[in-house]
């Protein structure tokens, strides 16, 4: 008796769901007897305070038009709002396949307390640069505001097809109607974005200005058409943002409505407040674009006090980045990481005009005049055989983006793979499992 609740209440600790907690099936309207028991009597998803903290909100595929995330109480145990999938819903009544073989769409996903986790369970996973695919959600953007009263602190967002439309050559009208795909401004804290692409956005992909502790891994940036695709400060410091495993393409371009905008950096954290950006960390991550446009860098964290504002850049590290075919040498590749003890170790240059980097620390960096890709026309940018053995790095740096272990074979690879013989590794296939369930005796 005494093990089979201490093994209840485990369960319940490591899923965050509360004791009066519920599965709940849901679609874009109810059906059957509307109490979200089973598929055949799903529930309308809810919006507001129609969310209960400890829920599980299972949803099929549908248009679901915007929500805003809120509960009636504040509290720390986390919701749940996850695509239906057959390895956790195909022995509840009513399920088939078909109930999430599309997506379900949002339009905007406004977030106004805290612990949420919403998931799209998958994507279609490539090594060369695409189009958006097989994404189970689909959202116009994510947003929270301190401003607004909106708190979306020690959330987390998956498999997410994230922006306006995905076109690559939009016409000049509609880059004018592109909002951010992510905006967390002033004091928002603590949140995660896993395997979601974020693009054909305006004048940013992600507003992030006084936001702390932002995490974004494995995802894809671009196209977008504004000054940086990530921007972390411009009038309000951030600290604390882990930045890796992503992929960065075209992911800044001048908007032909506004020929003075220019490009600041793929990721610029900088602004006019005199505070220091902290313990930014930024590695495993490609860069590259076909378009040129004023560019003053990759990478902006920092002031330096004269043509880039603000304070400096304490604790920053970029390592093993990619950076290729970056075609303008306006400023620098890496730039003003000018703060005490920054580090840039282990990045790979190759077919860029401008190879500088700023930092306190600079070692083991490489730059390369013979193509090192698997396929370069493609974007197809893990590497067909070993670099100059790099800086050797602990955890967390020492796996790359597809999981192989760096070093493995007796050389740390600079650049954001890390060589394989057999080819390179392949995509990594992942399902979230949000539903823990602990059997034995």
């Amino acid at each position: 008796m005494i093990r089979s609740l201490l093994r209840s209440l485990l369960v319940l600790l490591l899923t965050g769901i509360s004791l009066n907690s519920a599965t709940l099936y849901c679609g874009p309207s109810s059906a059957g007897s509307g109490t979200g028991a089973d598929f055949t009597n799903r529930m309308a998803l809810p919006n507001t305070t129609g969310f209960t903290r400890g829920n599980v909100y299972v949803v099929i595929e549908g248009s679901y038009g915007s929500k805003t995330l809120q509960t009636a109480t504040s509290g720390t145990t986390t919701i749940t709002i996850r695509l239906a999938n057959a390895a956790q819903d195909s022995g509840v009544a009513g399920y088939s396949s078909t109930l999430h073989d599309g997506q379900a769409t949002f339009g905007t996903i406004t977030v106004k307390t805290r612990y949420w986790i919403v998931d799209g369970i998958r994507r279609t996973e490539s090594n060369s640069w695409t189009a958006p695919t097989g994404y189970g959600f689909r959202a116009d953007q994510i947003r929270a505001s301190s401003i607004d009263g909106d708190d979306a602190d020690f959330s987390q967002f998956r498999y997410i097809d994230l922006g306006s439309t995905y076109n690559e050559s939009p016409s000049a009208g509609t880059i004018d109607n592109y909002g951010e795909s992510v905006y967390l401004v002033f004091n928002q804290s603590d949140i995660t974005f896993t395997r979601c692409a974020l693009h054909n956005g305006t004048p940013t992909l992600v507003q992030g200005a006084g936001a702390q502790n932002l995490t974004f891994e494995h995802c894809d940036f671009g196209p977008g058409w504004g000054k940086e695709a990530i921007r972390g400060g411009n009038g309000s410091i951030t600290s604390g943002w882990t930045i890796r495993y992503n992929r960065f393409y075209d992911s800044t371009q001048t908007n032909p409505n506004d020929g003075s905008s220019g490009i600041t950096a793929e990721i610029g954290m900088w602004g006019w407040d005199s505070g220091t950006a902290t313990g930014i960390e930024i590695y495993g991550n490609w860069f590259s674009n076909s378009k040129s446009g004023g560019r003053n860098a990759v990478i902006v964290v920092g002031g330096d006090g004269g043509s880039w504002s603000g304070g400096g850049a304490d604790g920053t590290v970029v390592y093993n980045n990619t950076f290729a075919g970056i075609d303008e040498g306006a400023v620098f590749s890496v730039v003003d990481l000018n703060g005490s003890s920054t580090v840039a170790r282990n990045n790979l240059f190759y077919d860029c005009v401008d190879t500088d980097i700023s930092a306190s620390t600079v070692s083991d960096n490489d730059v390369t005049g013979a193509d090192p890709f698997q396929n370069y026309s493609t974007l197809d940018l893990r590497l067909s055989g070993a670099t100059n053995p790099g800086f050797s790095l602990s955890s967390p740096y020492n796996s790359d983006p597809l999981g192989n272990t760096r070093g493995g074979d007796g050389t740390w690879d600079r650049g954001a793979f890390e060589f394989q013989a057999g080819g390179g590794g392949a995509a990594i296939q992942t399902l979230n499992v949000t539903n823990l369930t602990i059997t034995g005796p």
